[in-house]
């Protein structure tokens, strides 16, 4: 796995970082049941639930500044209220650095 990269994601008008590192990947592996590739796969076929989604962005967020995590809910709202384009423009860019590429070849 690539060294993590931030990622930026703007929840409620300000600007959070998702740092997926190895912590924040093997929390939602375990919480979502699934490998990180399984789940980019369900990403890039449009499969994912938002309640799915809320969770990666915790975990991530959570790795990046544990201080300043939204509680999940909170964040799946938020999701909801401002649509989908961010989040989803965030993880995409979180699993092309996660998989270095192997998201792409996915589709």
């Amino acid at each position: 796995m690539p060294a993590a990269r931030k990622i930026f994601i703007a929840l409620r008008d300000k600007k959070y970082v998702l740092l997926p590192n190895a912590q924040a990947i093997c929390a939602i592996e375990h919480e979502l049941g699934a490998s990180i590739i399984a789940i980019a796969r369900k990403l890039i076929a449009g499969e994912l639930f938002i309640d799915e989604m809320a969770l990666i962005v915790f975990h991530a967020m959570y790795a990046a500044d544990s201080e300043n995590t939204l509680p999940v809910q909170d964040i799946k709202n938020t999701i909801i209220d401002n649509g989908l384009t961010d989040t989803l423009s965030a993880l995409s860019a979180m699993f092309s650095t996660v998989l270095g590429g192997v998201a792409d070849a996915t589709a």
